[in-house]
């Protein structure tokens, strides 16, 4: 089976963006990632398993 190329299709939004623009642009998307991770570990992490994760190091 082999996928269609629709690679042009998929970066028309991206295709006019400058090389600072698109870098921001992947951070953003980053930070939108990995903030809900974050907020997870602060709310369901107990300083029992902090103090576990650390003397493991």
């Amino acid at each position: 089976m082999k996928r269609a190329d629709d690679y042009a299709q998929r970066r028309a939004h991206l295709a006019n963006l400058s090389d600072e623009e698109l870098y921001n642009k992947f951070w953003n998307l980053a930070e939108e990632i990995v903030d809900p991770l974050l907020e997870l570990g602060r709310k369901n992490t107990t300083p029992s398993v902090e103090r576990s994760i650390l003397l493991r190091m």
